[in-house]
């Protein structure tokens, strides 16, 4: 009860922090020795990656504003499939010359709080695929401003999640409900689109569409700002009950579309 409480510390598994010794097999011993536990690490430190970290069962991990930071050419920082999972308080870090994504999930119910990144270019720093009443919040995630590429939140066959308190930036996409088609698993060829996801209190800069619906469905926008954006501010390919309110929308190309319809 008392590890549950204050937390099984990735140092007990050799994690040094240091930037440059690589933490990748420490912090994952952590994972994986304690399964739907409590995992925390310490606070100004910077925790070198070298490969993807694998989340697979339900944990509670506590990064107390720590830096994983991906040093080699990679797929992803972190691949998630799981249920269950409460990951907060990271700041999450690559080089600009590194190709990946930040985040890979899949699974239900997951909470996602305090997640930072700053000058990036993530191909898509949060990639969910059959996320379902998951929850992210306070992320807050810049590209690259001078070379703006990428898509900060892709969602695809996901269904009854919400962003909210959020501030993201600078990418070809702020939010893409995606449509490609693709096998969830090779039991599972049918895929499904995107359901059910609520944006809250959020703000979106600098995007060439700050949400970009290519299929969604039963999608409200709420209390937001979608600032500086390029040809849409929404903009909606295929899918139906879209809702926006309260909600400020402003675009910088001649021939940009505030709220518009693709196709």
């Amino acid at each position: 009860n008392e590890f549950n409480d204050r937390g099984v510390n990735v140092s007990w598994y050799g994690a040094k922090g240091d930037g440059i010794t690589d933490d990748t097999a420490a912090i994952q011993s952590a994972f994986d020795s304690n399964p739907n536990g409590h995992i925390v690490f310490n606070s100004n430190k910077t925790y070198a990656i070298n490969k993807p970290l694998q989340i697979t069962t339900g944990l509670t991990v506590d990064g107390n504003m720590a830096i994983l930071k991906l040093l080699t050419k990679s797929d992803c920082l972190l691949n998630i499939f799981t249920s269950g999972l409460v990951f907060k308080n990271f700041w999450l870090k690559k080089p600009n010359d590194i190709q990946a994504f930040g985040m890979k999930i899949q699974g239900n119910a997951n909470y996602f709080d305090n997640i930072h990144s700053r000058n990036g270019n993530w191909v898509s720093f949060i990639y969910g695929v059959a996320v379902k009443e998951s929850h992210f919040s306070r992320i807050r995630v810049d590209n690259d401003p001078t070379n703006k590429l990428g898509t900060i939140f892709e969602l695809n066959y996901s269904i009854n999640n919400t962003i909210s308190d959020s501030f993201i930036g600078y990418a070809v996409n702020g939010i893409l409900l995606n449509n490609v088609p693709a096998p969830i698993n090779d039991d599972n060829p049918t895929a499904y689109y995107n359901e059910g996801l609520m944006i809250d209190n959020t703000t979106i800069v600098k995007c060439n569409v700050a949400i970009n619906v290519r299929h969604g469905t039963s999608i409200n926008i709420s209390n937001s700002v979608l600032d500086f954006c390029g040809d849409y501010g929404i903009c909606l390919d295929a899918g139906q009950a879209l809702m926006v309110t309260n909600t400020w929308i402003a675009v910088t190309g001649a021939q940009g579309t505030s709220v518009g319809v693709y196709d």
